[in-house]
């Protein structure tokens, strides 16, 4: 009985191997027949299943042995639903039609053995990929039960006891493999097929993604020759025809450190199968461009490289872009100097062995405040500007300048000593002197200056930064009284010279305003603040650009705006210095009006402090008496008629009788 069976199992294997070769058949049934594929496929199966079972092993009363159990159920498990139930249906009628004993039995194997598989297809298990054999052989082992316990309880009991134990052996192990192994043939070939489906797909969306892309696209041969490019990538690089570039290598195209090494990075590429790079290519015209670099490998169907598939982007602005962002990280945006961030970590860095001796030279602009305070933040950034001047013109190229905070510098000197360290100091206020008399602006650059250094490895270079700035605020000290003092005359000076209002000017109002004074019998102190406000009552106008103190006709609107605002610059830089404080008030009114149209507050009456009012009499009238750019100057006459005339409306009441009649009384005498 052994040699039958054997040969009927021979004969059953071969026939399931041809379920391999109808599933590699139908692979290649084409995209728009796809729909069919699981009724050609059942009707395939369903012919090897009649095949098999046209050669069983045959037992006494018709019962039959085959493998129709392996090929229904792994049928169900890789091929689904509808190839299973078409031919679990072929092969029940077939069995019916063969008859015997057992039929019955036969026909429920059949439909147990598609249910079982098509449940499995499920994953009933959650099992591991690595772990899909056993998935199979619980499979197996559970339909080849159910076939025995089948046959058990189906067959007569003269005949049920003798059939089992005649097939469980075979059964119980070799079925098992049988359905192990063909399971995994179909497995590999399934993977196979849906990898190819998968690589073909993304290799026509790849193609037709960089055929149609707005971006350059480029495709490279095993060698790195040019394989394909689309016409962006001509227009990038300025070339006309694709005849021109195809079969070049890459590397040709780029700078010379992209050239460097370009077959080891090409080769790690290969070997990745994925690359993300920035690079430098050349264009026809010689014109650098950088470009980022994006690309994957296209492998055949037996896994060799085909080609390679890459984006090129023009990054060219967004370099210059990050470089800008990394400028602005590392600058002062005012003076371009280095900042503070990039002086602490620079000083981590130099802060070393190598480097001693190491000194710290700090620097701090005196009166930046008051300057900005009284003239504003333009002065101020004009002031830090001219003197950043200054000190990059005393550096060396080893030194480390940075603007370390508002109005404060710092200098690293690697390998330089104390000695060198005072040298520097001097050279910088030799060239600050140098500065300060050769210009005439508003504002001298001031600096107090001084340096501290690390002569040894355990010396902490924080304690040499505290020395150095101990050092710089006992120079700013000493010098405060004498640099505040400097920062006003400076600006008295500035007025007089951008006025159209002359020392004389000045003197002229002084005497009329002392001589309005002594009539009103003001104190010494008044008439001592009057005569220091009619000095210096239009400070405020070293802020007002020389576009509108100098021009020849009438102010616009938005001219008026800027000149309207000297009186409260005056203020503010008469209320930062001891000696003009008192005066500071008299300045911010001396363009209020007796009528309240004044500015910048619009007050009225008596409101207005009384040295004020009395400047605003002695200003109207040396102004309509002088000569100005844009009109002639009045007779006395009749600028005291218009004195007169604004009496009680522009100009205290009381006031301008007073001076009226100290200038009558002149005239009469």
């Amino acid at each position: 009985m052994a040699n039958p069976t054997v040969n009927s199992m021979i004969q059953n294997a071969a026939l399931l191997l041809i379920l391999s070769i109808i599933y590699e058949v139908t692979y290649y049934i084409p995209e728009s027949k796809r729909a069919v594929r699981p009724y050609i496929n059942g009707i395939f199966v369903a012919a090897i299943c009649i095949a098999i079972m046209m050669v069983p092993f045959r037992m006494d009363g018709g019962i039959v042995f085959d493998t129709r159990s392996i090929l229904i159920s792994i049928t169900g498990f890789i091929f689904g639903v509808l190839p299973t139930v078409i031919t679990a249906i072929v092969a029940s009628i077939y069995r019916l039609y063969m008859g015997g004993l057992g039929a019955a039995p036969g026909v429920i194997v059949i439909v147990l053995s598609a249910v079982i598989g098509i449940f499995w297809r499920r994953d009933p298990l959650k099992l591991s990929k690595n772990h899909n054999w056993i998935n199979i052989l619980i499979m197996s082992f559970i339909v080849h039960i159910a076939m025995l316990m089948t046959m058990w309880l189906m067959l007569p009991e003269s005949t049920n006891i003798q059939v089992v134990r005649a097939i469980s052996l075979p059964v119980l192990t070799i079925y098992p493999a049988g359905s192990l192994i063909l399971a995994l043939l179909l497995g590999r070939q399934k993977e196979l097929r849906e990898y190819q489906n998968q690589l073909k797909l993304s290799e026509e969306r790849y193609q037709a993604l960089f055929d149609e892309a707005p971006l350059p696209y480029q495709s490279l041969d095993e060698d790195g020759y040019i394989f394909d490019i689309n016409q962006q990538w001509l227009d990038m690089m300025g070339y006309d025809r694709k005849e021109d570039v195809l079969g070049t290598w890459f590397p040709d195209y780029l700078d010379l450190d992209g050239r460097t090494g370009f077959v080891e990075r090409f080769t790690v590429f290969k070997e990745k199968g994925s690359i993300i790079s920035e690079l430098i290519m050349i264009s026809k015209e010689g014109i650098p461009i950088n470009v980022s670099i994006e690309g994957r490998i296209n492998y055949d169907v037996d896994g060799s490289f085909k080609n390679t598939h890459c984006i090129v982007r023009d990054v060219t602005e967004k370099k210059k872009a990050e470089e800008k962002l990394v400028y602005i990280s590392y600058h002062d945006y005012l003076t371009g100097l280095f900042n503070r961030r990039y002086f602490e970590e620079e000083l981590v860095r130099l802060d070393s062995e190598e480097n001693l001796p190491l000194s710290i030279l700090m620097g701090d602009i005196n009166g930046l405040k008051l300057i900005n305070d009284t003239l504003g933040h333009s002065f101020g950034d004009n002031l830090i500007t001219e003197t950043s001047k200054i000190l990059r013109k005393c550096m060396k190229e080893k030194y480390l300048l940075s603007r370390t905070g508002g109005d404060e510098f710092t200098v690293i000197m690697p390998n330089t000593d104390y000695s060198e360290a005072r040298d520097l100091i001097k050279s910088l206020n030799e060239e600050i002197r140098e500065h300060n008399n050769s210009r005439d602006d508003v504002i001298n650059v001031n600096l107090s200056l001084g340096a501290a250094t690390k002569e040894r490895s355990d010396q902490s270079i924080s304690e040499i930064i505290r020395d150095a700035e101990y050092n710089m605020y006992q120079r700013k000290l000493l010098e405060k009284k004498s640099s505040h003092s400097s920062i006003i005359s400076s600006m008295q000076a500035t007025m007089i010279e951008k006025s159209h209002e002359t020392e004389a000017h000045a003197r002229r109002l002084a005497a009329m305003a002392r001589a309005i004074g002594e009539k009103m019998s003001l104190s010494q102190l008044e008439l001592d603040q009057l005569e220091l406000l009619s000095m210096l009552h239009d400070i405020g106008k070293v802020a007002v650009p020389d576009r509108i103190l100098n021009r020849p006709d009438k102010l616009t609107p938005e001219e008026w705006i800027e000149m309207k605002k000297h009186p409260e610059i005056g203020y503010r830089i008469a209320a930062s210095s001891p000696e003009l404080s008192p005066i500071a008030e008299f300045i911010l009114c001396h363009h209020e009006r007796w009528d309240g149209k004044g500015y910048p507050h619009g007050l009225a009456g008596e409101e207005i402090p009384l040295l004020s009012r009395i400047l605003s009499v002695v200003d109207a009238y040396d102004a309509m008496t002088e000569n100005r750019a844009y009109r002639k100057a009045m007779e006395m006459e009749k600028a005291l008629d218009e004195i007169k005339d604004n009496s009680g409306t522009q100009f205290d009441p009381r006031i301008a009788d007073v001076f009226i009649n100290i200038l009558l009384e002149r005239e009469d005498n």
